[in-house]
């Protein structure tokens, strides 16, 4: 009997993993989709003001941010409270609805979060990615050929953009910064990029 009620505590156990990452990845799925519905919310929840005026939810200032906070969370999930702090603030932007929600096990709640800020920090990587193909004169600091194809020098500035975000502190900035930053490590190396 004993191993019966573990077998079907396993079972159940799988059940809501699968259900979770489900949820999540439709919410992935749908969240990336321009101009659709959960977009517009994003956008609008990450719209702020700071010492630079208003920084719209688009713009990669913004996206910076919120990936920075998201990216802090999710190489630390040892905060239990912050999990479900900035996993239920995600909720509250996603089409996971209270029914949704209520189907999972409350000793999965934790989980659930930390698979929903996996699923953004996703969402937000896609977000950087189009607004970099789409701006990329603002990122040829970035780029080390700028012979490349755009498809290429898109790939390289979105790398080192999610590194310089993930590396330092939340910027005022974030444009200036990366070009600062990036003009500071070619004159360590004599000013290299003069050539490129």
């Amino acid at each position: 009997m004993a191993k019966l009620t573990s077998y079907l505590n396993d079972r159940v156990d799988i059940f809501f993993i699968e259900y979770i990452n489900d949820l999540c990845h439709d919410y992935y799925k749908q969240a990336i989709v321009e101009n659709s519905s959960l977009e517009i919310k994003r956008v609008e929840e990450l719209e702020y003001i700071n010492e630079n005026g208003i920084q719209q939810g688009y713009s990669i200032q913004a996206l910076a941010r919120e990936y920075k906070i998201i990216v802090t969370q999710y190489d630390n999930l040892d905060n239990t409270q912050k999990t479900i702090d900035l996993g239920s603030k995600i909720v509250k932007r996603s089409n996971i609805t209270k029914d949704q929600l209520l189907e999972i096990n409350p000793s999965q709640l934790v989980s659930f979060y930390e698979m929903l800020i996996k699923a953004e920090k996703a969402v937000l990587e896609s977000d950087i990615k189009l607004y970099i193909s789409r701006n990329l004169h603002q990122f040829i600091s970035l780029i080390s050929d700028m012979s490349q194809d755009n498809f290429s020098k898109t790939e390289e500035a979105y790398y080192e953009t999610l590194k310089i975000i993930r590396e330092n502190e939340l910027q005022i900035d974030y444009l200036n910064f990366i070009y600062k930053k990036k003009k500071d490590m070619s004159g360590v190396f004599g000013g290299l990029s003069s050539y490129q």
